[in-house]
């Protein structure tokens, strides 16, 4: 969020007032419960609708196999021209400052999850996130 705010405006303290599209949130968490909200709502009330952990697509290992498990509800699977690792080791997107490769965007993760270990934002963070949601995506 500090990095791109998209159109939500804040002062960049998790616990400040802010504005998402005109509409008034107690704080940068609270966007984030609704956000989530939503999409827990939307993948427990429509069997199309599916959550896929961006994450797991980047284990290298099991990647394959989890986009197959992913599919298989549709009756769909990856045709074995579908180079999945060659995509995993292209930029994450065309514009900006993408993450280059597979390897490049689990670094960077490792890093923010250093950067923000034990500090009183990630503590504040997590008393305040929705911990149903959080239970439910980690169980897609």
């Amino acid at each position: 969020m500090k990095k791109h705010s998209y159109d939500i405006k804040w002062n960049n303290n998790i616990t400040r007032p802010c504005t998402f599209k005109g509409m008034p949130y107690e704080n940068i968490i609270a966007i984030y419960n609704t956000y989530y909200n939503n999409y827990k709502y939307l993948i427990a009330k429509y069997e199309n609708v599916i959550c896929i952990n961006y994450y797991k697509l980047l284990d290298v290992d099991s990647v394959k196999q989890y986009i197959n498990n992913k599919l298989k509800p549709f009756k769909l699977s990856l045709k074995p021209s579908d180079n999945i690792i060659a995509i995993l080791n292209k930029p994450s997107k065309g514009h900006g400052k993408p993450v280059k490769n597979v390897k490049e965007a689990l670094l960077l993760k490792k890093k923010i999850e250093n950067e923000l270990d034990n500090t009183d934002d990630k503590n504040l963070m997590d008393k305040m996130i929705d911990n149903s949601f959080v239970d439910f995506f980690n169980k897609q």
